[in-house]
């Protein structure tokens, strides 16, 4: 397809205690996907182009099964590399890093204290986001949307 969509699933039901619950373990994702390894193709140059995708958007659910926060981060231009985080009627500007920082699940990461412009440094002494608690444990992408690159074209030019 142009556009592929994947679900996370991030809940599981529990048969032996009848409830539902969310799955908050790490979950990383590429900014590039190339699905040539379970896609049938010739060898060609271009069939192998149209394995290729690229991340345009995740949606991430901060919160528990149940209750909680919806909101995503964009790349507008697919090729280009600004990412925006909307979250109700807030529009921030981020970085990749914000959006796998935030959207990986349990993180194992440290935030890189030097990134004057980073999501934890906005957040420990304000900024555009402060008191929005982005990332930690509860915080994960729900879905993923990502453009076939031999597609782009003709789905955002034509």
């Amino acid at each position: 397809p142009s556009l592929l969509q994947l679900h996370s699933k991030r809940f599981s039901y529990n048969w032996e205690t009848d409830s539902m619950s969310k799955i908050n373990k790490r979950f990383t994702f590429p900014l590039k996907l190339d699905l040539k390894d379970i896609c049938t193709t010739s060898d060609t140059k271009k069939e192998q182009q149209s394995t290729i995708y690229d991340l345009q958007s995740v949606l991430v659910h901060s919160g528990d099964y149940g209750s909680g926060h919806y909101y995503t981060y964009v790349r507008p231009n697919i090729l280009g590399n600004a990412w925006y985080c909307f979250d109700d009627n807030r529009v921030m500007k981020v970085s990749f890093e914000d959006v796998t920082r935030d959207s990986y699940g349990q993180q194992q990461q440290q935030c890189n204290n030097n990134n004057n412009n980073g999501l934890f440094k906005r957040l420990l002494f304000g900024g555009s986001n402060a008191g929005r608690s982005y990332g930690g444990p509860k915080s994960s992408a729900y879905m993923l949307q990502y453009v076939k690159r031999s597609d782009i074209d003709k789905l955002y030019y034509s």
